[in-house]
């Protein structure tokens, strides 16, 4: 079995092997270690997993529309630059696809129409042009309106509450005040389904709430879009005076939620320092608890709003809410990996071509690695002859400046030497493994060192044997380690290559990060490898009921509404249809509409003999199998006759922005009433919008109905009644009740 590998890389002022820095975890191993693994990974500039090898994001040309998939370096490593420079040389080309680097494949794609904007267009694949480990990458320049990234339906990413991090890192000289530059959860419909369904970051200088509070320094400012607002704090406008904005080249914006009572922002500068947390407390009134869909954007709000400007360089979104520490841990993997906006012109193609003497005899020109035998004479001549100079490192501290190394000491086992070549501030390398045979042996490894399976269901690995020594022997795999509740099964066993582990998980075993250990066994001969096994817990698919007020009071003769709202669990997308019990005699139910996926206004309606007290009313949603319900208490009052004046203000009809009204105004004295004034005051921040046979002014709250001028037909008489007067106005959806207090001629009255 081959083993040996050739690792070469082109760099400009820092040293890497194979395109990949010299770090033991990248982003997403750190976030597995801790508990909170990557439920989604993008980047176009570099590996977010260790062990990653696959492709980062595909570009499409204009000349010929043909596209390309541009991996990396090596892997682990950093993105392929040369390969797309090559593909897009003489022409122009766009990203059409960023590919999700963790196991649930979530990847982004152009983002089609939505509630606020027609289909995106794919961003420039070179207008970005950037440095990461040396090496010339590009990041992402959403730079044009309507330029964005989506997927609607996606796995594992956190709804309805869950928990769940986030972070990016951006550009503070990429960014304007328009709305919206965002990376995170969004609506699966790509419209604005409201408060709490989106829960991604924001950077930009957008100062939503300027009219509640401040905003200090200029921005840029890292927030959370959790729709209807960007939010740096549960008041919205900035709690912190020290936040002043992120305006450096590179930024890394973290967001955090736990989807139920606590968020949290940080960022820092993603070429050097820590993180600074910003806001850390609870979610804005309204937000507890989330309401996440699920859906992945970048660029756009949640319901396609394309106007605002960024940059993307990498980004990731957790399951769970991860610990200040790991994400500092995070941030100084992301400052090693030396963001420059200063681009090496250095050339992506090693020109090191490596040549290996073997007792006397030259290889063809590009090996790099041999076995031989104990005591054979090695020399190691890589070219070119000319230019630039030599240096080499080797085993127990060796050190060379000659381009040619001669009978290079050895000892049993893998020895490796590197050669660096600096010509004309340029530095390139190259490793040669010289393999001194010996006791053969073996190595296993995993394809992936962190792996999740859900709940009841299972997931796969590939666990590789190798070689070493001339080792040819078959192994017998074992897993250790496993939780309870876990078995694991290898396909092939014993095997000569590879074989495939399956670990399957009950439906109660607990969740949580194990580390397993993988043995392999060969005779007296023993290797093993470890994988970070995480048990995350299964959604069951479903909703629940909720009404925007848990009390409800309507008088005899009179009418109330409350909203119910429907929130879908585990990616629930039926329709619920509303029934409605316990009300007393004499009070009658209604539904706007009869079956909804987001809510409905229910209408109790009193008779003047309905039954007065307070009753419990519970209303169930039925969909298909699946049903829920919720309660409220409905309060029925008298309704207080034989004052000097009685109105009775009735709601019909009312959808979930816009109501109807109609007022009969009674006058009890024993005067006819001509010029009148009504008052009253709206308790929910209702308005008025168009009238008839009256004249309405409002101001806030306060609202004054005068009789029109000249229109004695308006008079009310004594003992009698006026009904002529009704209007259509606005509310907030959610509540919208009767005013408490009228007043006529300054006099109270009667509220029916």
């Amino acid at each position: 079995m081959k083993f040996l590998i050739r690792l070469s890389v082109a760099l400009c002022g820092l040293l890497t092997v194979g395109g990949a820095v010299a770090v033991a975890q990248l982003p997403c191993d750190i976030y597995a270690s801790a508990g909170t693994p990557c439920v989604a990974a993008h980047s176009t500039t570099r590996a977010l997993f260790a062990a990653y090898d696959g492709s980062l994001y595909e570009v499409q040309r204009a000349s010929d529309k043909t596209t390309l998939n541009i991996g990396l370096l090596a892997a682990g490593g950093y993105a392929n630059a040369a390969a797309q420079d090559s593909f897009c040389a003489g022409t122009s080309c766009t990203i059409i696809r960023i590919y999700d680097q963790s196991s649930y494949h979530n990847d982004l794609t152009v983002e089609g129409a939505g509630g606020n904007g027609p289909a995106d267009a794919p961003a420039s694949a070179t207008a970005l042009p950037v440095e990461a480990g040396g090496h010339k990458v590009y990041g992402i320049l959403i730079d044009v309106t309507h330029t964005g990234y989506r997927i609607d339906i996606s796995k594992g990413v956190a709804k309805n509450g869950q928990p769940e991090g986030a972070y990016m890192v951006t550009s503070g000289t990429h960014a304007n005040q328009y709305c919206c530059f965002d990376y995170g959860n969004a609506e699966a419909n790509n419209d604005d389904n409201g408060a709490g369904h989106m829960d991604a970051i924001n950077f930009s200088t957008s100062c939503w709430f300027s009219s509640n509070g401040p905003c200090y320094g200029n921005g840029p400012w890292v927030q959370a879009d959790m729709e209807n607002g960007l939010f740096q704090s549960n008041e919205g406008f900035s709690l912190n005076s020290g936040n002043t904005g992120w305006p450096d080249p590179f930024v890394t914006a973290v967001l955090k939620n736990n989807g139920q009572n606590e968020m949290a922002l940080r960022a820092g500068n993603a070429q050097s320092g820590g993180l600074t947390t910003e806001y850390v407390g609870g979610e804005p009134n309204g937000y507890s608890p989330m309401r996440q869909e699920g859906s992945i954007v970048l660029g756009t709000g949640g319901d396609n709003s394309g106007w605002g400007t960024g940059a993307f360089f990498e980004g990731v979104m957790t399951s769970g809410y991860p610990a200040d520490a790991t994400e500092n841990s995070v941030q100084a993997n992301i400052v090693s990996v030396g963001y420059s906006t200063s681009v090496s012109t250095c050339s992506s193609t090693n020109p090191i071509v490596p040549y290996i003497s073997v007792a006397g005899v030259w290889s063809a020109a590009g090996e790099t690695s041999v076995t031989v035998a104990s005591g054979t004479a090695v020399d190691l001549g890589p070219q070119p002859l000319s230019g630039g100079s030599w240096s080499w490192t080797g085993p127990n501290g060796f050190t060379s400046t000659a381009r040619e190394i001669d009978n290079i000491a050895l000892s049993a086992g893998a020895n490796v030497y590197t050669a660096t070549y600096n010509d004309s501030g340029c530095t390139y390398k190259e490793t040669f493994t010289i393999t001194v045979s010996g006791t053969p042996s073996f190595t296993v490894a995993p394809s992936a060192s962190t792996l999740s399976v859900t709940q009841g269901s299972s997931a796969t690995d590939t666990i590789s044997v190798k070689d070493a020594g001339g080792f040819t022997g078959s192994v017998t795999l074992a897993a250790s380690g496993l939780p309870s509740g876990v078995t694991a099964t290898f396909g092939t066993n014993p095997t000569t290559g590879s074989s495939i582990v399956t670990f399957a998980a009950s439906s109660t075993t607990a969740t949580g990060t194990s580390t397993v250990t993988i043995k392999g066994s060969s005779g007296s001969l023993t290797a093993s490898t470890t994988i970070a096994l995480t048990v995350i817990a299964k959604v069951t698919t479903g909703f629940t009921l909720a009404p925007s007020a848990s009390t409800l009071t309507v008088k005899q003769g009179a009418s109330g509404t409350d909203t119910i709202a429907v929130t879908d669990i585990g990616g629930f997308t039926g329709s619920v249809a509303f029934t409605v019990s316990g009300q007393p005699s004499g009070v009658t139910a209604s539904f706007s509409p009869t079956s909804s996926a987001t809510s409905s206004v229910l209408t109790l309606t009193a008779s003047s003999t309905a039954t007065t007290g307070a009753f419990t009313v519970t209303v169930t949603g039925t969909s298909g199998s699946t049903t829920a319900s919720t309660s409220f208490t409905l309060d029925v009052t008298t309704s207080v006759v034989g004052s000097a004046c009685t109105v009775d203000y009735t709601i019909s009809p009312q959808n979930s922005s816009q109501f109807g009204a109609n007022i009969t105004i009674k006058n009890g004295g024993t005067t006819t009433l001509s010029n009148w004034v009504l008052t009253w005051a709206f308790a929910n921040g209702q308005t008025v919008g168009s009238s008839w046979n009256g004249t309405v002014a409002q101001s806030g709250a306060n609202v004054t109905v005068s009789e029109q001028s000249g229109q004695t037909w308006e008079n009310i008489p004594a003992g009698g009644s006026y009904s002529g007067f009704g209007f259509n106005g606005t509310w907030n959806g959610t509540t919208n009740s009767v005013p408490a207090a009228f007043s006529l001629n300054g006099t109270a009255c009667t509220v029916n």
